[in-house]
């Protein structure tokens, strides 16, 4: 089955990563990628992808190939483009290769190649050991960071700590994870957005009280390696800069969004084209998307279906609802509306897969539906052989 696509195609290319002095073009994998779909969120913009590529040739002439895309490109910059733009990018994140009789990973998300302990001597005494970092690692893929808490260790025994803990996970070396039960050598791309950064370091941060617009200003420069500060909406809601615990910047930010502002309005936060990190307040009263019949459409009564690879999370108007707009909604003026927090689209999809953060169902019901369209494809394939 491939994607009914209400607009143009889409293309996948591979950039060389930002951290290198040249970030040109690698490949073009648009032909070759095989199951391509990817994630958007309402906090943190463009989420997780995936696609893989098979050596599907008889003699496996091409296992060479992926073996060295996958110990060359972990990191490497990933755009999709559909209708002649960006429609969602990111990092390599994670790979796994199946080839042999083993499935091997080689991941980020275990990178710390900056790491400090924060500890209590034996004599009960606060103190910070003197971060340890692989300089190497930091100049390939990036600053991330680690503080370990350790309580009651002699100042020998706690900076021990964080030098061993650094030699294990300052390098995303390929690591056995299982056994290979494909018939074919396969290769499995995990990009994920840049947002993904956005927790790597802690904040540095400090100060009084100021707006809250103002402190995610000072914090993106700062600690974002990645990212690049976007429009930030002003919240003059006060909060203090100085963090008394260590907090992960993007965890500090979720926190940050939960406030809210002096008149309760609702804010999001998330990184779209260019790496732009975006701090906006959501307008209930802007329909983006109007449902009809599970598909969705610019207007409550259009014919043409949206391009769903520029699909993205916003305010969408269920037109299918047995209630009328007069139900009480204390966010949403019309009770059929609501916000798509999450969206899900990719190859094999005739439309995209949606879900809300109110109710764990819309997670089911979206599993539910990916289920279905596997076994279709299942069934067809069959059909086909």
């Amino acid at each position: 089955m491939t994607a009914r696509l209400p607009g143009p195609g889409h293309s996948l290319r591979i950039f060389n990563p930002l951290k290198l002095s040249s970030t040109g073009f690698i490949m073009d994998v648009s032909t070759t990628a095989k199951g391509w779909k990817r994630s958007i969120r309402r906090n943190g913009g463009y989420h997780r992808g995936q696609f893989t590529l098979v050596d599907d040739t008889p003699d496996h002439s091409k296992s060479a190939a992926l073996a060295n895309f996958f110990y060359q490109n972990l990191g490497t910059h990933f755009e999709e483009r559909a209708g002649g733009q960006v429609t969602w990018e990111g990092m390599i994140y994670e790979m796994d290769l199946a080839i042999g009789g083993v499935v091997r990973r080689v991941s980020l998300e275990k990178l710390y190649d900056h790491v400090m302990v924060k500890y209590t001597d034996e004599n009960g005494k606060p103190k910070n050991g003197t971060p340890v970092y692989n300089q190497k690692s930091i100049d390939r893929y990036g600053r991330r960071e680690e503080i370990i808490p350790l309580d009651g260790f002699p100042t020998a025994s706690a900076e021990g700590a964080q030098a061993t803990f650094l030699k294990e996970n300052s390098w995303p070396w390929a690591r056995g994870v299982g056994n290979n039960i494909t018939k074919e050598p396969t290769l499995t791309i995990r990009p994920c957005g840049y947002s993904f950064t956005a927790n790597w370091r802690f904040s540095s941060i400090t100060g009084g009280l100021t707006n809250l617009s103002d402190f995610i200003k000072a914090i993106v420069p700062a600690d974002f390696e990645f990212l690049n500060l976007g429009s930030v909406d002003t919240n003059t809601f006060q909060v203090k800069q100085t963090q008394n615990i260590p907090q992960r910047c993007w965890d500090l930010i979720l926190f940050l969004l939960e406030l809210g502002d002096s008149t309760e309005n609702i804010y999001r936060a998330y990184v779209d084209n260019n790496r732009r990190f975006n701090y906006k307040q959501i307008d209930p009263t802007f329909v983006e998307y109007y449902l009809r019949g599970g598909k969705f459409y610019n207007s409550a009564g259009g014919s043409q279906e949206v391009n769903y690879w520029q699909f993205h999370p916003g305010v969408c108007r269920d037109m299918d609802s047995p209630i009328s707009k007069s139900q009480y909604n204390p966010w949403f003026a019309d009770g059929r509306d609501f916000y798509l927090d999450e969206v899900e689209f990719g190859d094999d999809m005739e439309t995209p897969t949606w879900k809300t953060a109110y109710f764990e169902e819309s997670g089911i019901l979206a599993a539910q539906a990916a289920y279905q369209r596997q076994l279709e494809q299942e069934r067809a394939r069959k059909r086909k052989s």
